[in-house]
């Protein structure tokens, strides 16, 4: 028996997702789960470009409305940014 269940999908992504080149394909990839009926959890380092409203998202590089810069973190904790 076949049932209509909504695939449930956790996206964890260290970057800055929406930004250039990787973190675009990210953004669209998750774009594409959403528009696809996907239950999506988002774990990105930063978002720097809106999702859709149903999906949920849990920056890691946040405390409250704080946000934790990757330089404090340095090279070996975060991705490095030059």
């Amino acid at each position: 028996m076949i049932q209509n269940k909504r695939i449930r999908v956790l996206y964890s992504f260290p970057h800055k997702i929406g930004a250039d080149r990787i973190c675009y394909t990210a953004w669209q990839q998750v774009n594409g789960l959403a528009k696809a009926g996907a239950e999506i959890l988002v774990m990105p380092g930063v978002v720097h470009k809106p999702l859709p409203p149903n999906v949920q998202v849990w920056p890691t590089l946040s405390w409250g409305k704080l946000r934790i810069s990757y330089k404090i973190l340095g090279g070996m904790r975060g991705p490095s940014y030059s």
